[in-house]
């Protein structure tokens, strides 16, 4: 028998574990070339103000410039609170379909929550059931 796809909704995946596949911190994926040091000095500096996007950031902004710093207020916003939504993970199924960026959705929550320092975050999780446990250590 040949192994299915999973889908587990809420899960909590160690917060270590994920950004060892996709390190938001180090690489943020937003494409934008703005250095990671430079990107998390900007959010932090959103979080000490306040100035915080709580709304999806808005990919057609006339400038890069403010598509980064609406990048950065978004995870902001995520540094600042615990009740999210669980980001989306896809491990791929090995053979068959692999899966260069395993965070599906969810690049902003991961990164403000790493920075809030959870040591978990809240996840669905598609993909091989066993490779899921491989790479994250999660019983499914």
């Amino acid at each position: 028998m040949t192994e299915g796809a999973i889908c587990v909704k809420h899960h909590l995946v160690a917060t270590n574990r994920l950004l060892a596949l996709a390190d938001v911190l180090k690489s943020p994926p937003w494409g934008l070339g703005c250095h990671p040091e430079t990107f998390l000095n900007k959010v932090n500096g959103f979080i000490k103000t306040g100035d915080v996007l709580s709304e999806p950031v808005d990919s057609k902004k006339p400038s890069r410039a403010d598509l980064i710093n609406d990048h950065a207020r978004r995870c902001a916003y995520f540094a600042t609170q615990s009740d999210y939504d669980p980001v989306h993970i896809d491990v791929g199924i090995p053979g068959i379909c692999h899966v260069t960026w395993i965070l599906d959705d969810g690049n902003h929550r991961l990164y403000g929550r790493a920075l809030a320092g959870d040591k978990h975050i809240k996840a669905e999780i598609s993909g091989s059931v066993s490779y899921a446990k491989e790479l994250l250590g999660v019983s499914l």
